[in-house]
């Protein structure tokens, strides 16, 4: 369960002040509320300095990305953020016509090592057609719909599938009845 807003002001009453290191900020390359360029999954998306701290030796910045929710507010390193010049906005074009290249030669399809020879393998499969009565399909369209949303079956199960197929193959070879008026 989430803290509520009254632990939260308490947390908050009770850290210490920030240390005269945390306040200094003269080693640091960004100012708060800057705009600048930071690099997210492969892409530099326009961003705004929210907070910044200090890690260790290194700096680390709270951005948000520019017509983002503020839910994809993050914690970003300082390698990972770029000003906002027109060097880095060549960079930022450069990706993403990268990326545009990367989604126009896949068609839409993700290629795995060993995809060809999996088609092919399959493709070489003789189809077989088998003639499974209307009760059995229930049956087994009923199972398959419970492993599928992941209410799998208990097992052992009565019936079991020989059980089924026992019972399957008895009703088949009966001879008929004759019906007497």
């Amino acid at each position: 369960m989430p803290p509520s807003k009254k632990q939260k002001r308490e947390v908050a009453a009770a850290a210490p002040p920030p240390s005269k290191d945390d306040l200094v900020v003269g080693d640091c390359k960004y100012a708060l509320n800057q705009l600048l360029l930071a690099l997210n999954r492969g892409q530099l998306y326009a961003a705004k300095i929210l907070k910044m701290r200090k890690v260790g030796l290194n700096w680390e910045y709270y951005v948000h990305y520019q017509g983002w929710k503020a839910r994809w507010d993050e914690w970003v390193k300082e390698a990972m953020l770029y000003p906002d010049n027109e060097e880095s906005r060549k960079v930022q074009n450069e990706l993403s016509a990268r990326l545009k290249e990367s989604l126009a030669s896949s068609n839409g399809k993700s290629s795995q090592p060993g995809d060809d020879f999996i088609h092919t393998v399959e493709s070489t499969k003789p189809v077989i057609t088998l003639i499974i009565p209307h009760t059995l399909q229930v049956h087994l369209m009923k199972e398959a719909e419970q492993v599928h949303s992941e209410k799998l079956v208990p097992l052992p199960r009565s019936p079991s599938v020989k059980e089924i197929l026992v019972s399957f193959v008895k009703t088949n070879n009966k001879p008929p009845t004759s019906v007497e008026a």
